[in-house]
């Protein structure tokens, strides 16, 4: 038996690398990615609330207390998609809703189960704070998430139903990957495609003729394939041969080893 890396080196003398196309995301899924996949932006791209509350000054909240609560002037509202354009100031706050931009001037969030709304008598609004706060308290910094330029999938990685959202998150309407490995050739049959691939488990043929085993083949992060032997128990088997992308070709009385390398056909 050889080394697993000898047979590696055999299976890209001889399968080279698998050509590269373009797909739309929903056709991505359980497909390798071939490039790497970096942030086009910060995520999240200002600074964002996590509840629903009140943007503040931190030093305005020094001494804010149930017995001696603070009293700010609402100025206005932010929420997520339309958030608020003007500075906060002195005195001042702004109502804001989970995910909205914090306001500039506002370097803090406190919650609206703390605070206690009300209007004067010339119909201003107000709110009254219970507590004071911490710095930064309750907001995800610009970048904090993920920052511009910084990698967010390797080459090689298999697109998943949760990397989906990322991936339009940052501008993704297709995604380059390796093309599928099936071939077909002709309109009344199908030509198999045929190569060498490493079993990472042992494969075991017929004592008395050759074999055709169902094998399931797919490409490692190094773009090499390696193929797994599926359970098989006869023709009649065809939970196995349902999974099988591939047929493993083991001569007669032939027991594959880990790391061997075997010669395929690729299922249409």
């Amino acid at each position: 038996m050889i080394s697993i890396s000898e047979a590696l080196e055999i299976i890209e003398k001889q399968t080279g690398k698998l050509s590269i196309e373009k797909v739309n995301l929903a056709e991505s899924i359980g497909r390798v990615i071939n490039e790497e996949i970096r942030a086009d932006m910060d995520l999240p791209p200002f600074n964002r609330s996590q509840i629903d509350g009140f943007a503040v000054r931190l030093k305005d909240l020094e001494m804010a207390s149930g017995e001696n609560p603070v009293k700010l002037k609402i100025i206005g509202e932010s929420v997520a998609g339309k958030g608020f354009n003007c500075k906060i100031k002195k005195g001042e706050t702004v109502r804001i809703m989970t995910g909205a931009r914090v306001p500039d001037g506002a370097d803090t969030v406190q919650k609206k189960e703390l605070t206690r709304e009300f209007q004067s008598a010339n119909g201003e609004n107000f709110v009254e704070i219970l507590e004071a706060a911490k710095l930064q308290q309750n907001i995800v910094k610009q970048a904090g998430e993920i920052k511009r330029g910084e990698k967010v999938f390797e080459n090689g990685d298999v697109v998943n139903e949760k990397m989906i959202a990322s991936l339009a998150s940052f501008g993704y309407a297709k995604v380059a990957v390796a093309r599928k490995l099936l071939k077909m050739q002709g309109v009344n049959n199908c030509e198999l495609k045929k190569g060498f691939a490493v079993a990472s488990t042992e494969i075991k043929g017929a004592k008395e003729r050759d074999s055709f085993l169902p094998v399931f083949i797919e490409a490692n992060r190094e773009g090499n394939l390696v193929i797994e032997s599926l359970r098989f128990s006869g023709s009649s088997n065809f939970i196995a041969f349902s999974r099988a992308n591939a047929l493993a070709f083991v001569p007669k009385g032939v027991v594959y080893k880990t790391g061997d390398v075997v010669e395929i056909a690729y299922l249409p």
